[in-house]
């Protein structure tokens, strides 16, 4: 206890100060808003002030042209007062501007420039003015309008109205520039202010929060992780238990009934049906024993003790051998065993035969198993990769049956997992077999993989790395057993055995 009370203490003190450190960030964040909430307000003035005046300015010089041109006199008569009242407000507005009652509001260096500006439009304003009172002054005489001096004097005025203007705007675009400068400044004072409180947040967080959080997390996380695997342990364990119990319970009873009939004296020993009986047990007796070499294998390859061998052996007898050991099985559900063996496979290679036809056997068996009566298994075995020294052999087995739903196809290679409990109960099996054969053939340097559609069946393809026999290549014997499975040709069809 009182070595962790240096670190609470510690906490606390950052805790403390982290907290100062955002409310003098939240103080400076209100001072920076209200400056940005009055900064644009000003320039607001200032431009509009600056473009009244230009508009103005404008106002006028129409309001002389209609006073001076238009024929009739009481038009004339209504710009005349136009041009009175735009004329007064035009010379308010600008000695507002002049006397600085709104430019000051420019940091000083912008203020010395506008003034200048002022400065350099004031001659041409004046012409404007007094050119604009001289001819409000004159009389306007019906029969004689516009008199030559009303003309001279509607000169003057467009003649300085025509310099005024770009004067004129070229500092309404001043304010303007001054303006987005200024808008500028803030946004980069709202930034960096940003960024220092995301960097002041960010390291409270990390000094403070984040040591708290991992701590409560990791301890969160392993309560959830001793739950999940307690609860996925004693899922397992029923699983496996009801699994291994039925599976070991149905051929036992069946052994052991036609055991007690053979024993009971029931059954005439010597008859056919006694016959019958001793197959029923031998069978039964030969499903417990796979049975039990399944667990032991998988419980080997779950411990990491199973080896792949090296070693020479016949390929091309191997996958005959296999495909002969099963055809029995086939002839008993009406399935008929088909292969096709690629000419460039060699007769001869290097690697593990034992696993090899271990993974063929139990992809053969499941793909009699799921066939329907009076269908079909085709086994095809190709060269996958030809390296001078290695083999890629790519070995494909087809059935035809119930296929496989979408979405088990990512789950069937878990341990205990077949496609649903239905295939459990109608098929049997442990969903042992597929699990083992993917460890296998990734031990034998390969991959597994499956493609299927429900309902029409199911291709399981796997691939085993193997080297060559360069010293013994060469065709197998040919054999009465070996001739009895027909091969396929490039069409599909069945050619003689070679």
């Amino acid at each position: 206890m009182s070595a962790s009370l240096p670190t609470v203490r510690h906490l606390r003190h950052r805790y403390l100060l982290g907290l100062g450190l955002i409310a003098a960030l939240v103080i400076a964040g209100q001072v920076l808003i209200q400056w940005s909430l009055s900064s644009p307000q000003r320039f607001a003035e200032v431009i509009n002030d600056a473009g009244r005046q230009r508009m103005l300015s404008q106002r006028v010089g129409k309001a002389a042209l209609l006073y001076a041109h238009h024929p009739d006199v009481n038009t004339r008569a209504k710009a005349h007062a136009v041009l009175y009242v735009a004329l007064e407000e035009w010379e308010r507005a600008h000695e507002q501007l002049r006397a600085g009652a709104v430019v000051t509001a420019f940091a000083p260096g912008d203020h010395a420039e506008l003034v200048a500006a002022y400065d350099r439009l004031e001659a041409s304003y004046r012409q404007t003015v007094m050119a604009s009172r001289q001819l409000l002054a004159m009389p306007d005489t019906a029969r004689a309008w516009p008199t030559p001096p009303a003309l001279e004097a509607l000169g003057r005025l467009l003649g300085g109205e025509s310099v005024f203007l770009p004067q004129m705007h070229a500092i309404v675009e001043r304010y303007e520039a001054l303006a987005a400068a200024d808008v500028r400044r803030l946004r980069l004072l709202e930034s960096l202010l940003f960024a220092t409180t995301l960097a002041a947040l960010l390291g409270i967080g990390r000094v403070v929060f984040f040591p708290t959080e991992r701590q409560v997390s990791t301890a969160i996380r392993r309560l959830e992780e001793a739950e999940a695997e307690a609860s996925a342990a004693n899922q397992a364990k029923s699983s496996f238990l009801a699994t291994m119990s039925h599976e070991i319970r149905t051929p036992l009873t069946s052994i052991r009934g036609a055991l007690g009939l053979l024993t009971g004296g029931l059954v005439d020993r010597s008859s056919e049906q006694a016959q019958t009986l001793l197959e029923v047990a031998n069978r039964n007796t030969s499903r417990v024993i796979n049975l039990i070499n399944d667990i032991l294998d998988h419980s080997k390859i779950e411990a990491g003790r199973v080896t792949i061998e090296s070693v020479a052996f016949d390929l091309r007898a191997t996958v005959t051998e296999t495909l002969e050991s099963l055809s029995l099985y086939g002839a008993e559900r009406q399935v008929t065993l088909l292969c096709q063996l690629a000419d460039d496979v060699p007769q001869f290679a290097v690697g593990d035969p034992t696993r090899y036809r271990q993974v063929l056997t139990n992809l053969l068996s499941n793909a009699i198993k799921f066939s329907p009566a009076s269908g079909k298994v085709v086994t095809t075995i190709e060269m996958a990769r030809l390296t001078e020294d290695q083999i890629m052999l790519r070995t494909t087995v087809t059935d035809y049956g119930i296929g496989i739903p979408a979405d088990r196809l990512t789950t069937i290679f878990d341990a205990f997992s077949q496609a649903d409990a239905s295939t459990t109960r109608e098929y049997g099996g442990t969903g042992l077999g597929l699990a083992i054969s993917r460890r296998l053939v990734e031990l034998m340097g390969g991959t597994l993989n499956v493609q299927s559609q429900e309902g029409q069946g199911s291709t399981f393809s796997f691939t085993a790395l193997l080297e060559h026999e360069a010293s013994r290549i060469g065709r197998v014997p040919e054999s009465p057993a070996r001739a009895a499975i027909a091969p396929l040709d490039a069409a599909g069809h069945h050619r003689a055995p070679r």
